[in-house]
């Protein structure tokens, strides 16, 4: 068999990058101890989580009841058409119901709704909050570094990766 060269100068094989293009990030050496560290970041937030919990819990059961309770304003109209169609004598279609049971559905999903929203606001608060003190510790460490440090390193290879890691956790 032969084996294909690539041309002098070309790119490398597997295209640029080196053939492993779906290398995003460095896993933790040690992912329990890095998932500890984490956590200490979001126990000041505990109650906060917690609610975030309790709302997706709420959104998703109001979700959930939606379709029963479609179903039962379905039921209505295909009684009430079913017996017009059977020819029963003052058989209608109680829109009046079918309107109280979809104004209880809109109700419903307003309510999921809201409780999803609540989750989102809480996270996204989380996250930042989390991200803030993260970036406040390793800010802190930066300044506790001697220039020697900084001066045996390319121009600002130091603050881009740390930048890039706190982003990559955000």
């Amino acid at each position: 068999m032969s084996e294909k060269k690539r041309p002098a100068g070309g790119p490398p094989p597997g295209g640029p990058g080196g053939g492993n293009m779906m290398m995003l990030g460095e896993k933790p050496k040690d992912f329990k101890a890095t998932f500890r560290r984490l956590l200490r970041y979001l126990r000041p937030r505990r109650t906060a989580l917690i609610g975030v919990f309790l709302a997706a819990i709420l959104s998703t059961v109001f979700m959930i009841a939606g379709p029963k309770i479609m179903g039962t304003a379905i039921t209505e109209l295909f009684e009430g058409a079913y017996a017009k169609f059977q020819g029963v004598p003052g058989a209608e279609i109680d829109f009046t119901k079918i309107g109280q049971i979809l104004l209880w559905l809109a109700g419903l999903y307003i309510i999921s709704s809201l409780f999803n929203y609540l989750q989102q606001y809480l996270m996204s608060g989380i996250a930042q909050k989390t991200v803030y003190d993260l970036r406040e510790d390793v800010n802190h460490k930066l300044e506790r570094l001697p220039l020697k440090y900084y001066d045996g390193r390319p121009n600002g290879e130091t603050l881009s990766r740390v930048t890039n890691d706190i982003d990559t956790i955000g």
